[in-house]
């Protein structure tokens, strides 16, 4: 009876961790369509529709043009349905530019697009009790808007573009940072063209950060398989066939774990120094990183940046819940034999499972990711075949045996 309530325990934190882990996998990728932003807040001045405007036309003539999108908030402003007679409170999004530098939507709306908008999905059930009404119009400060999408992220949200008689409510540019282009140098470009000086906060510091909280519990599972081959490959060294298969286990098992987490090393061009003894650059970096992340936790936190900061920190705090789990509970649970092995592997396939039906709008994306799915597998595998490995070694080692040894 202990030794089954024993199981039971085991096969409930194992399922508590695994779900943990897949809400850790879907707010990590929630980051794939903004890592190439950088956003610039202005310090203390608004731009104006009519300067907003010039700014876009002037890029557009220039030789090696930089895609950016002014922006501003409007918050607590009212909507309204005319033909329903409902009304709702939302943050007007005032932009110049694309959109999709802020947040995604399904549908476009063009710079030259002044009477159209993109609203969320719960302001769109507020006002129709519907999010099909892509083409129905609302009013808001005495202007009527004709919906062109809904927003796939964001709250009590409308976006619209900014027109000759829009107030300076602007104080903050999003700008793309295009492929083998440096943040720096296209900032820098940005900055010279339009006088714009402020903070800075770069996107892929936190989707990279996430990304790594992501990979905590893969590469920390992966260690505790690898590390006793390493050790019995220590322990082994003057038998150079029996160290071989070790090391050769513990790299394979490596590669295996993150083979299946899908882990692709990215170093962005903004961190490689052009000299590796550069100790200057590596100092400037620590500190704008850090400027960077101040900027963002002592700033008012704005739909745009809640996209960002909220995914950020939810991936942080399930990983750390999944990790935590594993430390305390997963890692000591003893696999010493094949039928609790196979229990274990069905129980941690059965939590995948129930992980899909929960976060049934993830389902899609869940489904696919191997490492929901077989990472708990692989990894209670490696420990049975390191725990026999050892044991084995233990008994039949030749070190017991030598001559030295018998004497």
């Amino acid at each position: 009876m202990r030794r089954m309530k024993e199981h039971i325990r085991n096969l409930f934190m194992l399922g508590l961790m695994i779900f943990c882990f897949g809400l850790t996998l879907i707010y990590s990728s929630r980051f794939q369509q903004k890592n190439e932003v950088y956003m610039l807040y202005k310090e203390n001045e608004f731009i104006n529709g009519v300067r907003a405007i010039q700014m876009q036309t002037s890029e557009r003539e220039e030789a090696v043009p930089i895609s950016f999108t002014t922006w501003g908030v409007q918050e607590g402003i009212e909507l309204r349905n005319k033909n329903l007679e409902r009304t709702t409170r939302a943050d007007a999004i005032v932009i110049c530019g694309s959109p999709a530098l802020l947040l995604e939507s399904s549908g476009y709306l063009d710079i030259d697009d002044k009477k159209g908008c993109l609203i969320s999905s719960d302001t769109a059930f507020e006002l129709f009790g519907s999010t099909d009404i892509i083409g129905k119009s609302i009013e808001y400060s005495e202007r009527e808007f004709i919906i062109r999408g809904i927003l796939k992220d964001g709250k009590d949200t409308i976006i619209h573009q900014a027109d000759s008689k829009t107030e300076a409510v602007m104080d903050a540019a999003a700008v793309h940072i295009p492929e083998n282009k440096t943040a720096e140098s296209i900032m820098q470009v940005f900055r010279e063209r339009y006088g714009m000086k402020g903070n800075e906060v770069a996107i892929d510091t936190f989707s990279r950060s996430a990304k790594t909280a992501a990979m905590a519990l893969p590469l920390l599972m992966g260690c505790c398989v690898c590390f006793p081959l390493l050790k019995s490959a220590y322990r082994q060294k003057n038998y150079p066939f029996l160290c071989g298969i070790c090391l050769l286990g513990a790299i394979l098992y490596m590669t295996l774990f993150l083979w299946i987490c899908e882990f692709m090393l990215e170093i962005p061009a903004d961190i490689v120094p052009t000299k590796w003894s550069d100790f200057d650059f590596w100092g400037e970096l620590f500190s704008r990183k850090k400027e960077e992340l101040m900027t963002l936790l002592q700033m008012e936190i704005r739909e745009p940046e809640r996209v960002i900061f909220e995914p950020f920190l939810e991936t942080v705090r399930y990983s750390l819940f999944s990790c935590t789990i594993y430390m305390f509970y997963v890692r000591r649970m003893k696999i010493n034999s094949v039928a609790v092995l196979y229990v274990y592997s069905m129980g941690s396939l059965f939590s995948s499972f129930l992980c899909v039906l929960v976060n049934r709008g993830q389902a899609e994306f869940l489904v696919q990711k191997k490492s929901l799915w077989f990472l708990v597998i692989i990894y209670l595998t490696g420990m049975y075949i390191t725990n026999t490995n050892v044991n084995t070694y233990m008994k039949y080692s030749p070190e017991k045996y030598s001559p030295e040894k018998l004497k």
